[in-house]
């Protein structure tokens, strides 16, 4: 299915298949839903209207069955700690037990 990049300060970019009357949504986060049995003047509506965000919260969302297909990606765990690395001044001399 082709995304079309679209203006929202939410939704990075639409797509659509009237074949299988399935609208697919990739969110800024990265996160993407499709929603089944869209009518196609649903999904022109979508692409047409100013505001994307509220009308997919007006006419689309909780009005058709969807499921999420790309997980909104996980923050990165900050790194472990790294390892102190031996300093690079002069050996210290080993002492002998007396």
């Amino acid at each position: 299915m082709e995304m079309q990049p679209v203006q929202s300060s939410s939704i990075e970019a639409i797509g659509y298949d009237a074949s299988t009357r399935i609208l697919r949504i990739r969110f800024t986060s990265q996160a993407e839903y499709q929603y089944y049995e869209v009518p196609q003047q649903v999904w022109k509506t979508l692409m047409y209207t100013a505001s994307k965000g509220t009308y997919l919260q007006m006419c689309i969302r909780g009005k058709y069955a969807y499921e999420c297909v790309v997980e909104k990606p996980k923050k990165e765990e900050p790194d472990a700690p790294k390892e102190e690395k031996p300093s690079k001044g002069k050996p210290k001399a080993k002492r002998t037990p007396v």
